[in-house]
Protein backbone atom coordinates (compact mmCIF):
# COMPACT_ATOMS: atom_id res chain seq x y z
CA UNK A 1 0.00 0.00 0.00
CA UNK A 2 1.29 3.49 -0.43
CA UNK A 3 3.58 3.08 -3.89
CA UNK A 4 4.16 -0.08 -2.18
CA UNK A 5 6.26 1.60 0.46
CA UNK A 6 3.94 0.63 3.23
CA UNK A 7 3.50 -2.68 5.02
CA UNK A 8 1.40 -3.73 7.67
CA UNK A 9 2.75 -6.70 10.01
CA UNK A 10 1.11 -8.78 12.80
CA UNK A 11 1.16 -12.12 14.54
CA UNK A 12 0.22 -14.47 17.55
CA UNK A 13 1.94 -17.17 19.28
CA UNK A 14 1.89 -19.66 21.95
CA UNK A 15 4.48 -20.49 24.01
CA UNK A 16 4.92 -22.60 26.79
CA UNK A 17 7.81 -22.58 29.85
CA UNK A 18 10.44 -24.88 30.43
CA UNK A 19 10.33 -26.80 33.29
CA UNK A 20 13.62 -26.68 35.54
CA UNK A 21 14.59 -30.23 36.46
CA UNK A 22 15.81 -28.91 40.03
CA UNK A 23 12.53 -27.70 40.72
CA UNK A 24 10.58 -31.13 39.73
CA UNK A 25 13.19 -33.32 40.85
CA UNK A 26 15.19 -32.31 43.30
CA UNK A 27 12.89 -30.12 45.26
CA UNK A 28 10.61 -33.04 46.45
CA UNK A 29 13.34 -35.10 47.09
CA UNK A 30 14.36 -32.41 50.02
CA UNK A 31 11.21 -33.18 51.75
CA UNK A 32 10.52 -35.55 54.70
CA UNK A 33 11.78 -38.61 54.32
CA UNK A 34 13.99 -38.32 51.54
CA UNK A 35 16.51 -35.39 52.62
CA UNK A 36 16.06 -34.16 55.74
CA UNK A 37 17.06 -30.51 56.17
CA UNK A 38 19.03 -31.32 59.86
CA UNK A 39 21.08 -28.58 60.23
CA UNK A 40 24.85 -29.61 61.72
CA UNK A 41 27.62 -27.43 61.74
CA UNK A 42 30.01 -28.14 64.99
CA UNK A 43 30.00 -31.62 66.86
CA UNK A 44 29.27 -31.58 70.56
CA UNK A 45 32.22 -32.31 72.64
CA UNK A 46 29.82 -34.57 75.46
CA UNK A 47 31.15 -31.85 77.68
CA UNK A 48 28.32 -29.57 79.90
CA UNK A 49 25.55 -31.66 79.33
CA UNK A 50 26.00 -32.33 75.49
CA UNK A 51 26.11 -35.49 73.37
CA UNK A 52 28.72 -36.02 71.80
CA UNK A 53 29.35 -35.58 68.02
CA UNK A 54 25.43 -34.48 68.15
CA UNK A 55 24.97 -30.75 66.19
CA UNK A 56 25.29 -27.46 68.15
CA UNK A 57 26.56 -24.40 66.87
CA UNK A 58 26.67 -22.09 63.96
CA UNK A 59 28.79 -18.91 64.76
CA UNK A 60 31.10 -20.54 67.86
CA UNK A 61 34.88 -20.68 66.59
CA UNK A 62 35.98 -22.31 69.99
CA UNK A 63 32.75 -25.47 68.60
CA UNK A 64 33.20 -25.38 64.88
CA UNK A 65 34.20 -28.06 63.18
CA UNK A 66 37.62 -27.74 61.21
CA UNK A 67 38.01 -30.18 58.10
CA UNK A 68 41.14 -31.03 58.14
CA UNK A 69 41.98 -30.24 61.27
CA UNK A 70 39.32 -31.97 63.65
CA UNK A 71 39.11 -34.99 61.11
CA UNK A 72 37.05 -35.17 57.22
CA UNK A 73 33.74 -35.97 58.65
CA UNK A 74 31.84 -35.24 61.36
CA UNK A 75 29.88 -38.23 63.06
CA UNK A 76 26.15 -37.25 63.86
CA UNK A 77 23.89 -39.44 65.92
CA UNK A 78 21.60 -41.18 63.17
CA UNK A 79 17.60 -40.47 62.74
CA UNK A 80 15.52 -42.64 64.94
CA UNK A 81 13.73 -45.58 63.51
CA UNK A 82 10.32 -44.60 61.99
CA UNK A 83 7.54 -46.54 63.61
CA UNK A 84 3.76 -47.06 62.36
CA UNK A 85 5.03 -46.30 58.46
CA UNK A 86 4.70 -42.73 58.69
CA UNK A 87 7.04 -39.58 59.12
CA UNK A 88 6.22 -37.46 61.61
CA UNK A 89 8.34 -34.69 62.17
CA UNK A 90 9.22 -32.98 65.37
CA UNK A 91 11.79 -34.25 67.94
CA UNK A 92 13.78 -32.00 69.38
CA UNK A 93 11.72 -28.77 67.96
CA UNK A 94 13.28 -25.19 68.82
CA UNK A 95 10.26 -24.46 71.07
CA UNK A 96 10.17 -27.33 72.96
CA UNK A 97 6.60 -28.15 71.42
CA UNK A 98 6.01 -31.42 69.81
CA UNK A 99 3.13 -33.89 68.55
CA UNK A 100 3.33 -36.44 71.50
CA UNK A 101 3.43 -39.16 68.41
CA UNK A 102 6.59 -37.81 66.25
CA UNK A 103 8.85 -40.03 65.24
CA UNK A 104 10.89 -37.86 63.14
CA UNK A 105 13.54 -34.83 63.79
CA UNK A 106 12.03 -31.06 63.54
CA UNK A 107 12.07 -30.27 59.83
CA UNK A 108 13.70 -26.87 59.63
CA UNK A 109 12.70 -26.49 55.82
CA UNK A 110 10.20 -28.90 53.69
CA UNK A 111 9.45 -28.56 50.20
CA UNK A 112 6.39 -29.87 48.15
CA UNK A 113 5.46 -29.78 44.39
CA UNK A 114 1.39 -28.76 43.96
CA UNK A 115 -0.29 -32.35 43.00
CA UNK A 116 -2.04 -29.64 40.35
CA UNK A 117 0.90 -27.87 39.05
CA UNK A 118 0.74 -27.65 34.94
CA UNK A 119 3.27 -26.26 32.69
CA UNK A 120 2.51 -22.27 31.52
CA UNK A 121 1.91 -20.49 29.29
CA UNK A 122 2.07 -17.37 26.99
CA UNK A 123 -0.11 -15.44 24.73
CA UNK A 124 2.26 -12.88 22.58
CA UNK A 125 0.87 -10.29 19.78
CA UNK A 126 2.59 -8.01 17.74
CA UNK A 127 1.65 -5.60 15.06
CA UNK A 128 3.68 -2.36 13.34
CA UNK A 129 3.30 -0.56 10.08
CA UNK A 130 6.83 -0.15 8.55
CA UNK A 131 7.24 2.32 5.90
CA UNK A 132 10.02 2.96 2.76
CA UNK A 133 11.73 6.54 3.40
CA UNK A 134 14.14 8.53 1.20
CA UNK A 135 18.16 7.42 1.59
CA UNK A 136 17.35 3.84 2.24
CA UNK A 137 15.85 4.36 5.54
CA UNK A 138 12.93 2.13 6.53
CA UNK A 139 10.73 3.75 9.38
CA UNK A 140 9.00 0.75 11.64
CA UNK A 141 6.08 1.74 14.44
CA UNK A 142 4.79 -0.96 16.13
CA UNK A 143 3.09 -2.81 19.64
CA UNK A 144 4.33 -6.14 21.18
CA UNK A 145 2.44 -7.37 24.18
CA UNK A 146 2.56 -11.23 26.40
CA UNK A 147 0.24 -12.74 28.62
CA UNK A 148 1.81 -14.97 30.88
CA UNK A 149 -0.32 -17.67 33.72
CA UNK A 150 0.33 -20.42 35.36
CA UNK A 151 3.70 -19.52 35.97
CA UNK A 152 5.89 -20.98 38.87
CA UNK A 153 5.46 -19.71 42.69
CA UNK A 154 6.40 -20.36 45.63
CA UNK A 155 3.94 -19.80 48.77
CA UNK A 156 4.93 -20.86 52.23
CA UNK A 157 1.71 -23.26 53.92
CA UNK A 158 3.03 -21.89 57.15
CA UNK A 159 2.04 -18.36 56.35
CA UNK A 160 0.00 -17.12 59.44
CA UNK A 161 -3.91 -17.09 59.00
CA UNK A 162 -3.81 -13.39 59.80
CA UNK A 163 -7.59 -12.86 59.10
CA UNK A 164 -7.76 -15.59 62.51
CA UNK A 165 -10.75 -13.95 64.45
CA UNK A 166 -10.54 -15.38 68.50
CA UNK A 167 -14.43 -16.01 69.62
CA UNK A 168 -15.76 -13.48 71.04
CA UNK A 169 -13.38 -10.49 70.17
CA UNK A 170 -14.73 -9.31 66.89
CA UNK A 171 -10.62 -8.36 66.22
CA UNK A 172 -8.80 -10.38 63.45
CA UNK A 173 -4.76 -10.39 64.01
CA UNK A 174 -4.32 -8.44 61.13
CA UNK A 175 -6.45 -5.50 62.56
CA UNK A 176 -4.43 -5.95 66.29
CA UNK A 177 -0.95 -6.82 64.50
CA UNK A 178 -1.58 -3.04 62.66
CA UNK A 179 -2.84 -1.22 65.36
CA UNK A 180 0.11 -1.69 67.61
CA UNK A 181 2.76 -1.50 64.66
CA UNK A 182 1.37 1.97 64.05
CA UNK A 183 1.70 2.42 68.27
CA UNK A 184 5.17 1.61 68.03
CA UNK A 185 6.32 3.16 64.37
CA UNK A 186 4.65 6.59 66.02
CA UNK A 187 7.26 6.05 68.88
CA UNK A 188 5.39 4.40 71.89
CA UNK A 189 6.77 2.06 74.42
CA UNK A 190 6.56 -1.35 74.64
CA UNK A 191 4.70 -0.96 77.85
CA UNK A 192 2.52 1.75 76.67
CA UNK A 193 0.84 0.44 73.55
CA UNK A 194 -3.32 0.16 73.62
CA UNK A 195 -4.62 -3.51 74.86
CA UNK A 196 -5.91 -5.09 71.59
CA UNK A 197 -9.05 -8.04 72.19
CA UNK A 198 -7.65 -9.99 69.89
CA UNK A 199 -3.89 -10.40 71.22
CA UNK A 200 -5.36 -10.36 74.84
CA UNK A 201 -8.13 -13.68 73.98
CA UNK A 202 -4.80 -14.96 71.93
CA UNK A 203 -2.13 -14.82 74.69
CA UNK A 204 -4.27 -15.87 77.26
CA UNK A 205 -4.78 -12.78 79.69
CA UNK A 206 -2.88 -11.41 82.37
CA UNK A 207 -2.57 -14.86 84.14
CA UNK A 208 -0.88 -16.64 81.53
CA UNK A 209 2.65 -17.15 81.68
CA UNK A 210 3.88 -15.02 79.01
CA UNK A 211 1.60 -12.19 80.05
CA UNK A 212 2.38 -12.29 83.80
CA UNK A 213 6.34 -11.98 83.32
CA UNK A 214 6.99 -15.60 84.51
CA UNK A 215 10.56 -16.49 84.13
CA UNK A 216 9.68 -19.79 82.74
CA UNK A 217 9.27 -18.01 79.41
CA UNK A 218 10.82 -14.54 79.90
CA UNK A 219 14.35 -16.07 81.16
CA UNK A 220 13.79 -14.02 84.02
CA UNK A 221 10.90 -12.48 86.05
CA UNK A 222 9.37 -9.15 84.39
CA UNK A 223 7.81 -6.73 85.90
CA UNK A 224 3.55 -6.96 86.00
CA UNK A 225 2.59 -5.65 82.41
CA UNK A 226 -1.28 -3.93 81.47
CA UNK A 227 -2.15 -5.93 79.15
CA UNK A 228 -1.04 -8.76 77.17
CA UNK A 229 -0.80 -6.78 74.19
CA UNK A 230 2.26 -4.77 76.45
CA UNK A 231 3.99 -8.21 76.97
CA UNK A 232 4.16 -9.25 73.71
CA UNK A 233 5.18 -5.89 72.16
CA UNK A 234 8.00 -5.99 74.97
CA UNK A 235 9.07 -9.49 74.81
CA UNK A 236 9.62 -8.87 70.59
CA UNK A 237 11.67 -5.98 71.80
CA UNK A 238 13.88 -8.24 74.08
CA UNK A 239 13.59 -11.00 71.63
CA UNK A 240 12.63 -9.61 68.18
CA UNK A 241 15.05 -7.47 66.00
CA UNK A 242 12.27 -6.04 66.73
CA UNK A 243 9.87 -7.66 64.47
CA UNK A 244 6.38 -5.42 64.82
CA UNK A 245 7.91 -2.21 64.18
CA UNK A 246 8.91 -3.53 60.98
CA UNK A 247 5.81 -5.00 60.26
CA UNK A 248 7.25 -8.15 60.29
CA UNK A 249 4.20 -10.08 60.80
CA UNK A 250 5.27 -13.52 60.27
CA UNK A 251 8.45 -13.45 62.23
CA UNK A 252 6.29 -11.79 65.50
CA UNK A 253 3.60 -14.83 65.12
CA UNK A 254 6.33 -17.11 65.21
CA UNK A 255 8.23 -15.34 68.16
CA UNK A 256 4.64 -15.26 70.41
CA UNK A 257 2.84 -18.68 69.05
CA UNK A 258 4.64 -21.03 71.51
CA UNK A 259 2.17 -18.63 73.68
CA UNK A 260 -1.10 -19.03 72.38
CA UNK A 261 -3.97 -20.19 74.75
CA UNK A 262 -5.45 -22.07 71.11
CA UNK A 263 -1.47 -23.72 70.90
CA UNK A 264 0.09 -23.36 67.88
CA UNK A 265 -1.67 -22.95 64.60
CA UNK A 266 1.26 -23.06 61.67
CA UNK A 267 4.13 -26.03 61.72
CA UNK A 268 6.72 -23.82 62.17
CA UNK A 269 7.42 -24.20 65.96
CA UNK A 270 6.84 -27.59 66.62
CA UNK A 271 7.27 -29.51 63.26
CA UNK A 272 8.51 -27.79 59.98
CA UNK A 273 10.23 -24.66 60.41
CA UNK A 274 9.24 -23.66 56.66
CA UNK A 275 6.77 -25.74 54.14
CA UNK A 276 7.50 -24.19 50.53
CA UNK A 277 4.77 -25.03 48.26
CA UNK A 278 5.85 -24.78 44.40
CA UNK A 279 3.18 -24.56 42.14
CA UNK A 280 1.69 -22.86 39.06
CA UNK A 281 -0.22 -20.04 40.33
CA UNK A 282 0.93 -16.55 39.18
CA UNK A 283 1.01 -14.28 36.10
CA UNK A 284 2.92 -11.85 34.15
CA UNK A 285 2.12 -8.94 31.33
CA UNK A 286 4.38 -7.12 29.34
CA UNK A 287 3.65 -4.39 26.92
CA UNK A 288 5.56 -2.26 24.50
CA UNK A 289 5.69 0.16 21.99
CA UNK A 290 8.39 0.77 20.24
CA UNK A 291 10.18 2.72 16.90
CA UNK A 292 12.65 1.96 14.84
CA UNK A 293 14.31 4.06 11.96
CA UNK A 294 16.87 1.67 9.71
CA UNK A 295 18.95 3.09 7.03
CA UNK A 296 21.13 0.52 4.67
CA UNK A 297 24.49 1.82 3.07
CA UNK A 298 23.41 4.93 2.12
CA UNK A 299 26.73 6.51 0.65
CA UNK A 300 28.60 4.23 3.36
CA UNK A 301 26.36 4.49 5.90
CA UNK A 302 24.50 1.95 8.13
CA UNK A 303 22.63 2.32 11.09
CA UNK A 304 19.90 1.30 13.54
CA UNK A 305 18.02 3.42 16.41
CA UNK A 306 15.25 1.75 18.30
CA UNK A 307 13.65 3.01 21.22
CA UNK A 308 11.49 1.19 23.49
CA UNK A 309 8.52 2.08 25.88
CA UNK A 310 7.46 -1.17 27.92
CA UNK A 311 5.93 -2.11 31.48
CA UNK A 312 6.15 -5.35 33.06
CA UNK A 313 4.47 -6.76 35.60
CA UNK A 314 3.87 -10.08 37.99
CA UNK A 315 3.26 -11.66 40.95
CA UNK A 316 6.63 -11.84 41.93
CA UNK A 317 10.01 -11.53 39.62
CA UNK A 318 11.76 -14.50 40.22
CA UNK A 319 12.84 -18.12 38.15
CA UNK A 320 12.33 -21.31 38.86
CA UNK A 321 15.49 -21.57 40.73
CA UNK A 322 14.23 -19.41 43.58
CA UNK A 323 12.68 -20.86 46.55
CA UNK A 324 11.67 -17.23 48.40
CA UNK A 325 7.85 -17.47 48.95
CA UNK A 326 5.62 -14.50 47.62
CA UNK A 327 4.82 -12.07 50.02
CA UNK A 328 0.81 -13.16 51.18
CA UNK A 329 0.00 -16.65 50.15
CA UNK A 330 -3.62 -15.87 50.63
CA UNK A 331 -3.55 -12.63 48.40
CA UNK A 332 -0.97 -13.00 45.68
CA UNK A 333 -2.17 -10.17 43.73
CA UNK A 334 -0.85 -7.91 46.74
CA UNK A 335 2.67 -8.29 45.50
CA UNK A 336 1.66 -7.55 41.76
CA UNK A 337 4.16 -5.27 40.77
CA UNK A 338 7.11 -4.12 38.33
CA UNK A 339 9.27 -7.01 37.18
CA UNK A 340 12.69 -7.24 38.33
CA UNK A 341 13.76 -6.29 34.58
CA UNK A 342 11.03 -4.01 33.93
CA UNK A 343 12.82 -0.74 32.12
CA UNK A 344 10.39 1.83 31.40
CA UNK A 345 12.77 3.68 28.23
CA UNK A 346 15.14 1.88 26.31
CA UNK A 347 17.21 3.29 23.34
CA UNK A 348 19.92 1.67 20.97
CA UNK A 349 21.93 3.27 18.21
CA UNK A 350 24.07 1.04 16.08
CA UNK A 351 26.46 3.10 13.32
CA UNK A 352 28.73 1.83 10.66
CA UNK A 353 30.33 3.85 8.87
CA UNK A 354 32.29 3.33 5.64
CA UNK A 355 34.63 6.42 4.82
CA UNK A 356 34.76 7.55 1.22
CA UNK A 357 38.44 7.12 0.55
CA UNK A 358 39.23 4.52 -2.12
CA UNK A 359 38.11 2.19 -4.65
CA UNK A 360 34.88 2.62 -5.70
CA UNK A 361 34.52 5.74 -3.51
CA UNK A 362 34.63 9.55 -3.92
CA UNK A 363 37.94 10.09 -3.07
CA UNK A 364 41.40 8.95 -3.21
CA UNK A 365 40.93 6.29 -5.88
CA UNK A 366 43.94 5.81 -6.74
CA UNK A 367 45.86 2.02 -6.43
CA UNK A 368 48.52 4.03 -3.63
CA UNK A 369 45.77 5.89 -2.20
CA UNK A 370 43.05 2.84 -1.92
CA UNK A 371 45.83 0.97 -0.14
CA UNK A 372 46.39 3.52 2.50
CA UNK A 373 43.38 5.49 2.94
CA UNK A 374 40.76 3.11 1.61
CA UNK A 375 38.30 0.28 3.23
CA UNK A 376 38.28 1.94 6.71
CA UNK A 377 35.48 2.31 8.66
CA UNK A 378 33.91 3.89 12.22
CA UNK A 379 31.42 1.96 13.92
CA UNK A 380 29.72 2.36 17.34
CA UNK A 381 26.83 1.09 19.71
CA UNK A 382 25.01 3.64 22.15
CA UNK A 383 22.70 2.11 24.45
CA UNK A 384 20.70 4.41 27.16
CA UNK A 385 17.98 2.51 29.63
CA UNK A 386 16.27 4.11 32.54
CA UNK A 387 16.70 2.51 35.90
CA UNK A 388 15.43 -1.07 37.46
CA UNK A 389 12.52 -0.92 40.12
CA UNK A 390 13.52 -0.99 43.33
CA UNK A 391 12.11 -0.64 47.10
CA UNK A 392 12.23 1.05 50.39
CA UNK A 393 12.08 -1.73 52.56
CA UNK A 394 13.49 -2.69 56.33
CA UNK A 395 14.93 -6.62 56.62
CA UNK A 396 14.26 -5.79 60.21
CA UNK A 397 11.06 -7.46 59.56
CA UNK A 398 13.32 -10.57 58.01
CA UNK A 399 10.83 -10.45 54.69
CA UNK A 400 7.70 -12.01 56.55
CA UNK A 401 5.34 -8.38 56.31
CA UNK A 402 2.47 -10.14 55.69
CA UNK A 403 2.69 -13.61 57.21
CA UNK A 404 5.30 -15.95 55.49
CA UNK A 405 7.88 -17.18 57.99
CA UNK A 406 11.46 -15.55 58.16
CA UNK A 407 12.95 -18.56 56.37
CA UNK A 408 11.72 -17.85 53.00
CA UNK A 409 9.40 -14.74 52.99
CA UNK A 410 10.77 -11.93 50.39
CA UNK A 411 10.35 -8.13 51.32
CA UNK A 412 8.07 -5.63 48.84
CA UNK A 413 8.52 -2.26 49.61
CA UNK A 414 7.39 0.32 52.30
CA UNK A 415 3.89 1.91 50.93
CA UNK A 416 4.92 6.02 49.19
CA UNK A 417 3.20 8.57 50.80
CA UNK A 418 2.87 10.58 47.57
CA UNK A 419 2.52 10.38 44.14
CA UNK A 420 5.97 10.15 41.82
CA UNK A 421 8.64 8.15 41.60
CA UNK A 422 11.93 8.38 43.62
CA UNK A 423 14.79 7.76 40.82
CA UNK A 424 18.21 7.09 42.30
CA UNK A 425 21.21 8.67 40.57
CA UNK A 426 25.10 9.77 41.62
CA UNK A 427 25.19 12.58 43.86
CA UNK A 428 28.45 13.21 44.94
CA UNK A 429 28.08 15.50 47.78
CA UNK A 430 24.40 14.02 48.82
CA UNK A 431 22.42 16.06 51.57
CA UNK A 432 22.97 14.09 55.16
CA UNK A 433 21.63 14.65 58.72
CA UNK A 434 22.36 13.42 62.27
CA UNK A 435 19.50 10.45 61.34
CA UNK A 436 22.22 7.97 59.68
CA UNK A 437 20.49 7.39 56.97
CA UNK A 438 23.04 7.10 54.04
CA UNK A 439 26.29 8.22 56.16
CA UNK A 440 28.37 5.60 54.51
CA UNK A 441 28.61 8.29 51.52
CA UNK A 442 31.48 10.08 53.00
CA UNK A 443 35.36 10.28 52.44
CA UNK A 444 34.10 10.62 48.26
CA UNK A 445 31.40 7.72 48.27
CA UNK A 446 28.93 8.83 46.60
CA UNK A 447 25.07 8.18 47.16
CA UNK A 448 22.15 7.46 44.83
CA UNK A 449 19.83 10.04 46.45
CA UNK A 450 20.08 13.64 47.09
CA UNK A 451 18.59 13.61 50.52
CA UNK A 452 18.26 10.00 51.83
CA UNK A 453 16.01 11.96 54.78
CA UNK A 454 13.61 13.09 52.00
CA UNK A 455 12.87 9.78 50.69
CA UNK A 456 12.00 7.85 54.06
CA UNK A 457 9.85 10.41 54.73
CA UNK A 458 8.60 9.66 51.87
CA UNK A 459 7.38 6.08 52.73
CA UNK A 460 5.29 4.83 55.45
CA UNK A 461 5.58 0.74 56.54
CA UNK A 462 2.60 -1.13 55.12
CA UNK A 463 -1.09 -3.14 56.68
CA UNK A 464 -2.67 -5.18 56.08
CA UNK A 465 -5.34 -3.37 54.84
CA UNK A 466 -3.04 -2.05 51.85
CA UNK A 467 -3.54 -3.64 48.75
CA UNK A 468 -0.72 -3.18 46.18
CA UNK A 469 2.52 -2.66 48.16
CA UNK A 470 5.77 0.18 47.23
CA UNK A 471 8.09 -2.26 44.49
CA UNK A 472 9.04 0.02 41.87
CA UNK A 473 8.33 3.47 43.26
CA UNK A 474 11.99 3.62 43.58
CA UNK A 475 14.00 3.07 40.26
CA UNK A 476 17.55 2.31 40.15
CA UNK A 477 20.51 4.87 38.15
CA UNK A 478 19.97 4.63 34.33
CA UNK A 479 22.35 3.01 31.87
CA UNK A 480 24.33 3.77 29.53
CA UNK A 481 27.72 3.21 27.36
CA UNK A 482 28.72 3.20 24.28
CA UNK A 483 31.62 0.60 22.28
CA UNK A 484 33.59 2.46 19.40
CA UNK A 485 35.92 0.57 16.57
CA UNK A 486 37.74 1.77 13.84
CA UNK A 487 38.76 -0.76 11.23
CA UNK A 488 40.29 -1.50 8.11
CA UNK A 489 40.09 -3.88 5.01
CA UNK A 490 43.13 -3.85 3.23
CA UNK A 491 42.86 -6.54 -0.70
CA UNK A 492 46.43 -7.13 -0.91
CA UNK A 493 45.65 -9.20 -4.22
CA UNK A 494 42.25 -10.48 -5.84
CA UNK A 495 41.85 -13.44 -3.32
CA UNK A 496 43.74 -12.72 0.02
CA UNK A 497 42.87 -9.77 2.18
CA UNK A 498 43.79 -8.18 5.32
CA UNK A 499 41.60 -6.95 8.01
CA UNK A 500 42.56 -5.05 11.18
CA UNK A 501 40.47 -3.89 13.84
CA UNK A 502 40.43 -1.74 17.13
CA UNK A 503 37.56 -1.59 19.69
CA UNK A 504 37.10 0.40 22.90
CA UNK A 505 34.37 -1.15 24.80
CA UNK A 506 33.19 1.18 27.46
CA UNK A 507 35.23 3.78 25.37
CA UNK A 508 34.93 6.32 28.08
CA UNK A 509 35.74 4.71 30.87
CA UNK A 510 31.95 5.35 32.45
CA UNK A 511 31.64 4.05 35.50
CA UNK A 512 28.03 3.42 36.45
CA UNK A 513 28.14 2.24 40.29
CA UNK A 514 26.67 -1.25 41.46
CA UNK A 515 24.57 -3.06 44.12
CA UNK A 516 25.47 -1.56 47.61
CA UNK A 517 25.32 -3.57 50.72
CA UNK A 518 21.42 -3.70 51.37
CA UNK A 519 20.84 -4.26 47.39
CA UNK A 520 17.78 -6.43 46.66
CA UNK A 521 17.68 -8.07 43.43
CA UNK A 522 18.96 -5.68 41.19
CA UNK A 523 22.63 -5.43 41.16
CA UNK A 524 21.65 -1.68 42.47
CA UNK A 525 22.47 1.01 45.86
CA UNK A 526 19.47 -0.34 47.63
CA UNK A 527 17.40 1.00 50.55
CA UNK A 528 17.03 -1.24 53.64
CA UNK A 529 15.77 1.14 56.61
CA UNK A 530 17.71 -1.63 59.04
CA UNK A 531 21.57 -0.40 57.61
CA UNK A 532 20.75 3.46 57.62
CA UNK A 533 24.80 4.10 56.91
CA UNK A 534 24.11 2.13 53.42
CA UNK A 535 21.01 3.89 52.00
CA UNK A 536 21.81 4.53 48.68
CA UNK A 537 25.46 4.13 49.12
CA UNK A 538 27.37 1.91 46.01
CA UNK A 539 29.49 -0.69 47.00
CA UNK A 540 31.11 -2.11 43.56
CA UNK A 541 30.97 -1.02 39.88
CA UNK A 542 28.06 -2.11 38.01
CA UNK A 543 29.62 -2.31 34.35
CA UNK A 544 33.27 -3.17 33.35
CA UNK A 545 35.79 -0.42 32.95
CA UNK A 546 37.45 0.57 29.32
CA UNK A 547 39.24 -2.17 27.41
CA UNK A 548 40.64 -2.31 24.23
CA UNK A 549 40.88 -5.22 21.70
CA UNK A 550 42.85 -5.18 18.67
CA UNK A 551 42.61 -7.62 15.91
CA UNK A 552 44.37 -8.84 12.97
CA UNK A 553 42.69 -11.19 10.29
CA UNK A 554 43.58 -12.49 6.81
CA UNK A 555 41.33 -13.84 4.75
CA UNK A 556 42.74 -15.93 1.65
Amino acid sequence: MGNKKTVLRGGWSRSFERKNGVGLVLTPALGIGFGDLSVCTAPASGLGGTTKGSCIGFSDPTTAFRIGVDGNHITVPPLPAVSGGVIIPGQGSPSGIQPANANSVFESRDFRLDPHYVTGGSDSIDFSIQRDLPGKMILEVGYVGRWSRDLFGNIDLNHIPYMFTPKGTNQSFAKAFDAVAAQLQAGTSTRAVTAQPALEALLGGLSSPLCSGSASVWGKTQAPFASCTAAAAEFDAQNGNPFWPAHGAGALWTLLEPNFATGPMTLANTQVGSLDWSGSFTSANYHAGFVTLRSRAYRGLTFDANYTYSHALDNFGVTQECTGALPDAFDLHRSYAPSLFDRRHTFNLLVNYELPFGKGKSMATGAFADKVFGGWAVSGIYTIASGLPDMVYDSNACASEFGSTPSNGNSNGLIPIGPGTFNETRVNNPTLSTSGYGSGSTGGTPNMFQNPDAVVAGFRYPTFADKTLGFGRVRGPSRWNVDLGVGKLTRITERVSARFDVQFLNAFNHVMFGSGPDSFFSNQPGADLSTPGGFGVPSNQFNSPRYIQVGLKFNF
